[in-house]
């Protein structure tokens, strides 16, 4: 009992201790750091810049894809709805393409890609690769493998030496048409592929389109 008896005085001890050295810390802190928000914030960093806040907001709902919320804001401004700028009609294509991928419509973007491909080649993108790829994989997946052979044929043949391992899954997948969901090939449905290829398309169209 005795020995507890010490054991435990001593724990107390050093508990003071610590105690004692973890508050005398908190109070060099407090006085290192002042918590006044008033020296960290400058009531004059925003002043006569209304204008540039709006359009901050408005470019904002556009980049989103909300233009309902940016014609609001637009309207409260005294600006004219007819008046968007070409960023914001380039900005609802883009929603609109990304709209019909979410439907599971590729042809927005085909058409895209298609129109943009020696721009996007130039960058180097690889989106061009991507969204005929998915639309092969849609029309296996549709049991349409005619389609998605003459598809791959014409847009990702010319891929064959950056991409020689994807294709020759991709094509070899085509054996499985009607149980491809149950093959070895069933990552190829993910509908994640479809959020990867989406965000992809983004942001090659906002590259192409300096946004």
């Amino acid at each position: 009992i005795t020995h507890a008896k010490e054991e435990s005085d001593k724990l107390s001890a050093e508990f003071k201790d610590l105690n004692s050295s973890v508050s005398k810390f908190g109070k060099t802190i407090d006085k290192v750091f002042n918590s006044g928000i008033s020296k960290i914030v400058d009531p004059e960093a925003f002043k006569n810049k209304q204008p540039e806040i709006r359009q901050s907001i408005i470019d904002h709902f556009y980049y989103t894809g909300r233009f309902d919320l940016g014609q609001a804001v637009m309207a409260e401004a005294g600006q004219m709805v007819v008046d968007e700028s070409a960023e914001q009609q380039t900005l609802r294509a883009l929603t609109a393409i990304l709209a019909a991928m979410r439907a599971r419509s590729l042809q927005p973007a085909m058409e895209w890609v298609q129109a943009h491909e020696a721009q996007l080649a130039a960058a180097n993108s690889r989106i061009v690769y991507a969204v005929y790829r998915q639309r092969y994989v849609q029309l296996l997946s549709e049991d349409q493998c005619e389609a998605a052979l003459a598809l791959a044929q014409e847009h990702l043949g010319h891929y064959g030496a950056s991409c020689f391992t994807d294709l020759k899954r991709l094509v070899t997948a085509s054996l499985f048409v009607g149980r491809l969901a149950t093959s070895c090939y069933a990552d190829l449905l993910d509908a994640r592929r479809w959020d990867e290829v989406a965000q992809q398309f983004a942001v090659a169209f906002c590259a192409v389109n300096n946004l």
